[in-house]
C-alpha cells in the first residue's frame, strides 16, 4: 500500500459512520421517487464522503477524481492514485480503498454513473 505522509488508517468509528451512510444511501436510492439524474448525483455524494472517511483528500483532488485514470487495480485490491504534481503538498496518493469503499463505487458505477453519462 502507498503511503500518505502523515496519515493515519480510519479509524473503526469512522468505517462503521462509512458503512452506515453507504448501506443507507443504497436503501434510500432504491425507492426515492426523484429522477435517476437526481440519484446519480446523490449517489456521487456518497461516493464523495465514502473516500473521504477512508483517504486523506483535499476538496480540489476530489472533485477532479477520474475513475478510469485514479482508480487502479493490482493484485486484486483497488487503489485511489494521484500523482504528486496533481497533489498540493507533492506527495504521491496511492492508496488502497477499503472494501466498503470499492462496494460503494461499484454500486454508484452500474447504478447510477450511466444516467449522468447520458448527456
Amino acid at each position: 500500500m502507498g503511503e500518505v505522509p502523515g496519515h493515519l488508517e480510519a479509524s473503526p468509528p469512522a468505517m462503521a459512520i462509512m458503512r452506515a451512510i453507504s448501506s443507507k444511501a443504497v436503501s434510500r436510492f432504491s425507492r426515492a421517487r426523484v429522477s435517476p439524474a437526481r440519484r446519480a448525483i446523490e449517489a456521487q455524494w456518497a461516493v464523495a464522503i465514502g473516500l473521504l472517511l477512508a483517504v486523506p483528500l483535499r476538496l480540489r483532488n476530489l472533485v477532479n477524481i477520474d475513475l478510469e485514470k485514479n482508480l487502479v487495480a493490482r493484485n486484486k485490491r483497488l487503489y485511489l492514485v494521484i500523482p504528486a504534481g496533481q497533489v498540493k503538498n507533492r506527495h504521491l496518493i496511492d492508496f488502497e480503498l477499503p472494501d466498503d469503499v470499492v462496494d460503494l463505487i461499484g454500486w454508484y458505477v452500474r447504478e447510477h454513473r450511466p444516467h449522468l453519462l447520458k448527456g
